[in-house]
């Protein structure tokens, strides 16, 4: 078992699709991602979930835009936007919040 670093995941992505690699590590977003666009037929997921982090956005202590973008994820997760673009981009469900 040889284990080999790259820098970046559409490097490792491309090893895995061409044969050169039997396995690639990220973060399920974006191997959701991968699959979609570029690897469908190709590569597959495969096992649970290693490590799963959920990702987030920072503001400036006090910011406005906190209540602006609070409420407008509120909507698009109210009116089924949010999953709609979920599912198209990553292919499955979004986690349960």
């Amino acid at each position: 078992t040889e284990l080999r670093l790259f820098p970046n995941s559409d490097n490792a992505y491309l090893e895995v699709a061409t044969g050169r690699a039997d396995a690639a590590m990220h973060d399920t977003p974006n191997v959701l991602y991968y699959i979609k666009t570029n690897g469908q037929g190709k590569v597959k997921t495969v096992g649970p979930q290693m490590m799963a982090q959920q990702y987030g956005i920072a503001f400036p202590k006090g910011s406005e835009l906190v209540a602006k973008v609070n409420a407008s994820i509120a909507k698009l997760k109210g009116d089924g936007t949010y999953e709609a673009i979920y599912k198209k981009w990553f292919g499955t469900e979004p986690p349960k919040s």
